[in-house]
């Protein structure tokens, strides 16, 4: 649980769009991963100045926690929550658990900083976050997306961000970013499945974690209903057919041609059947701009100042 490199970009690219941090709440105390002289190269990236603690020197291997970061972005408080007081959380509570209701939209700001994969009841877990959020508040959120096999009990779709903080849910904006560690940490808009009728599936080779930020502006009704988009339209009869990202377009002579091959040679048809499902092939490429949109990081303020315009 911290804040690398890019979760603190968009932190600061927040506060250059005029997000204001105010009462801020972690989901689990983060720690603050950036070295002094990453944390002033990215300040000053922005036209901005890190707190003073920011830049005094760090141990890699004990990084200190963040609320000194949240602090230099103006925060007015920063609170952290968990199920244990090991690291110092200001709030001891089982996101598996419904929070209370004292906590009810009590906070500006909540921040998962890579909480949320490790609470086993996920849908509980989300609707607290939701539940403790203003409205007018924010929901940012480092999670794990592709290639993170192991490491918590969960890694998810941005399918499931843009399903659960939705108007019907409270919200009016949200923006899913996809960022894999590849040379360059080059970051992604994931557009919406329900807006492309198709799923945004994606094979590579890095950790790709998902960066998510979402404007709360309604009420957050006591259970959340989600449906994947793709079946929703189908089941709603909105749809001819069920597309679930995998378009096929063989014509009539090269179906034919696989037909033949599976009756005569199954086990090796079966297998070179597989070779469709590949990173180099269009379809499961972040090189589909239809779906992953390339940003420029120098222009994410004015990209989140337009989310936070959304009534």
């Amino acid at each position: 649980m911290a804040i690398d490199s890019e979760t603190a970009r968009l932190f600061i690219a927040c506060t250059k769009a005029g997000i204001p941090l105010g009462k801020l709440l972690m989901l689990g105390r983060q720690n603050y991963l950036l070295r002094p002289s990453e944390t002033r190269a990215l300040f000053s990236e922005y036209g901005l100045s890190p707190n003073a603690r920011l830049l005094e020197p760090t141990n890699g291997s004990n990084p200190p926690f963040a609320e000194p970061f949240f602090e230099s972005l103006g925060a007015s408080s920063c609170d952290s929550v968990d199920v244990a007081a090991y690291e110092g959380a200001t709030i001891l509570h089982d996101f598996n658990e419904p929070i209370s209701a004292q906590y009810y939209e009590k906070f500006d700001v909540v921040f998962d900083g890579g909480t949320l994969e490790h609470v086993f009841h996920f849908p509980t877990a989300i609707l607290n976050a939701m539940q403790v959020l203003k409205r007018g508040g924010w929901y940012v959120g480092f999670t794990p997306g592709n290639n993170w096999f192991g490491h918590g009990f969960y890694q998810f779709s941005p399918e499931l961000f843009y399903r659960a903080l939705s108007p019907q849910n409270g919200f009016s904006s949200c923006a899913v970013f996809l960022i894999p560690e590849a040379l360059g940490l080059p970051w992604y808009l994931v557009k919406d499945p329900a807006q492309l009728r198709n799923r945004t599936n994606l094979i590579n080779a890095v950790r790709t974690p998902l960066l998510v930020l979402a404007k709360k502006s309604g009420p957050t009704p006591p259970k959340l209903r989600l449906q994947q988009s793709d079946y929703q339209a189908f089941w709603d009869k909105n749809a001819p057919v069920l597309n679930t990202g995998k378009v096929r377009e063989d014509g009539g002579l090269v179906r034919s041609l696989k037909e033949k091959l599976y009756e005569t040679m199954p086990g090796f048809t079966r297998r070179l059947a597989t070779l469709e499902a590949r990173p180099w092939t269009g379809e499961y490429s972040v090189k589909k701009s239809g779906v992953f949109q390339p940003l420029n990081k120098a222009e994410l303020p004015s990209l989140i100042a337009k989310l936070s315009q959304t009534k």
